[in-house]
């Protein structure tokens, strides 16, 4: 939305109440002139006008406060015990405002034919209004409800439409990320070695290549798996490491069993394994370590991975990096982080912290 389009929506909705306000002061004004008409009762239409514009236009003061007691206190399933008291006092108490105002109104500006009156007269007079006026409050907080409850729902549809998209650039990015030139190149190329050297070394690094393809392409509608699901993905990855990198590569699983069953978002872990071994692993001539790890503290889940590349300017917030910070924010909202740091031993550690939940 452009900023032309916000401002008119802008506009539009600091105006429309009153729009609604002055048509049902004009549907009101002609009915009531039309009856009199109709049963050939002498009555001005500006008399009409007069009295039917104080009540509907005085509403129009009023809705703005009763727009903000529906939105500080929302009747829902939850809570309706608590709110459905407070809007009932809340109806009375306006609707005898509103009679109240009427009978200063009318009192203050009254039409040149009408008889002196007392405000006790006048309120009296008006206080036939009372149910319409408890009719209108509800009718104004169920109206903003059902705005409210359509604008909540449209942004859960929004967002959940996003978190879709994400996914299937998550799904995408495993493929340009895992799946890049060097990757492949460096992989087969590992092959056509061995295919000489070691055959059989050759064939187990085939099929573990086949078993990360199938993993990768495998097809997923969930947004959420458990810790145990995104681990295969990560040690097919991985088995196809320590073969290319042999004895340059130690990968230690270091899972706490209670953890396992945990869900986390699908594929959230692959870009930041894939940041270890491109920035503190490959660069490495010496042997490099690779340690994942878990764990639960109280309601949260806690994933850890390090290496020992010590080298955290390296590791840059690339678009992986980035996608995983938005998809945490998209599900968990500032429950979860995303921290990226070197501990006492050097070790670069990337840390997820998220909501610990189950499918049971």
């Amino acid at each position: 939305m452009d900023q032309t389009s916000r401002k008119w929506s802008k506009w539009l909705k600091s105006v429309l109440p009153l729009i609604i306000w002055l048509a049902l002061c004009l549907l009101s004004t002609t009915q009531l002139y039309s009856i009199y008409l109709f049963d050939e009762r002498d009555v001005s239409l500006w008399v009409i006008a007069w009295w039917q514009s104080t009540v509907w236009l005085l509403w129009a003061m009023l809705t703005p406060l009763v727009l903000w007691l529906g939105r500080r206190y929302r009747l829902e399933i939850s809570n309706w015990k608590l709110v459905l008291p407070i809007h009932l006092l809340a109806g009375v108490l306006l609707a005898l405002l509103h009679l109240i105002l009427l009978a200063v109104l009318r009192l203050a500006a009254p039409l040149p034919h009408d008889p002196p009156s007392t405000f006790r007269d006048v309120l009296f007079s008006s206080a036939n209004y009372f149910h319409i006026n408890l009719l209108t409050y509800w009718a104004i907080v169920g109206i903003s409800s059902a705005f409210d409850f359509y604008r909540r729902w449209q942004a859960e549809e929004t967002q959940g439409a996003q978190l879709q998209r994400q996914l299937a650039q998550a799904q995408l990015q495993a493929l340009q990320m895992q799946l890049q030139p060097h990757f492949l190149f460096n992989t087969l190329h590992t092959i056509a070695t061995l295919t000489e050297d070691d055959p059989k070394l050759a064939r187990r690094m085939i099929v573990r290549l086949g078993d990360f393809l199938r993993l990768t392409l495998r097809e997923e509608t969930t947004e959420l798996v458990t810790l145990q699901h995104e681990m295969e993905f990560a040690r097919a990855y991985l088995s196809i490491e320590e073969l290319r990198f042999q004895d340059r590569l130690h990968i230690i699983y270091t899972l706490a069993p209670d953890t396992l069953g945990a869900l986390v978002p699908y594929l959230i872990l692959q870009p930041l394994i894939e940041n270890a071994m491109r920035h503190g692993i490959a660069p490495r001539a010496k042997s490099g370590r690779l340690e994942l790890r878990s764990e639960r503290r109280d309601s949260s889940l806690r994933i850890e991975i390090h290496d020992n590349g010590g080298k955290l300017s390296d590791a840059k917030e690339g678009v992986g990096l980035a996608n995983t910070r938005a998809r945490l924010a998209q599900l968990y909202g500032a429950t979860a982080q995303l921290t990226l740091t070197l501990d006492e031993i050097g070790d670069t550690v990337a840390v997820i912290e998220l909501p610990f939940g189950t499918s049971q």
